[in-house]
């Protein structure tokens, strides 16, 4: 950010939380301006606040509580985990390739026949993606940015609706 840039912006040394709350992140900070000079204090003490003070509680129980299953009646389980099965279980898998053929393989259709060529088009865009693009859709599509372990096998069956908005729907 340019100096200019920075001066016109008018920050201060706070932060807004939730557009309710408003944080000094040094004495009086919101009445102080940040500068170019202090500008890499300035993102510093923002990080800290963001992404450590305010969520601290919140890390503090999770970890608590995952403590409490790994010392539990679970222990011999996540003892033969590794932090690769670990992150795997707690957010799927991050594949090189979203398979298309098993993305179809679970998904139906309700109103439409796979052979109708709205389906084959349908297809035919998600084949033209790029990985990136394709777990875009399946995000925006189920909520899950990565698929489980299994695969599309975990997900809930993926479904495509023909909606009938008329009475021109009707005839066809």
């Amino acid at each position: 950010m340019s100096k200019e840039m920075l001066e016109v912006s008018a920050l201060t040394f706070s932060i807004d939380v939730d557009k309710r709350l408003e944080i000094p992140l040094v004495p009086n900070g919101q009445d102080v301006l940040v500068t170019f000079e202090d500008k890499e204090r300035y993102i510093e003490l923002r990080i800290q606040m963001k992404y450590v003070t305010l969520v601290e509680k919140q890390v503090l129980h999770f970890a608590q509580g995952f403590e409490d299953l790994l010392d539990g009646p679970y222990s011999a389980f996540f003892n033969t985990l590794s932090l690769e099965d670990l992150d795997c279980l707690l957010r799927g898998i991050d594949q090189e390739d979203i398979s298309i053929q098993e993305w179809k393989l679970h998904t139906e259709y309700q109103g439409f026949e796979e052979k109708d060529d709205v389906i084959g088009w349908f297809w035919e865009i998600i084949k033209g993606m790029d990985q990136t693009r394709r777990r875009r859709f399946l995000y925006f599509w189920t909520a899950v940015r990565f698929l489980p372990m299994n695969g599309f096998e975990d997900l809930p069956t993926l479904t495509i609706i023909r909606g009938f908005l008329g009475e021109r729907d009707k005839d066809g």
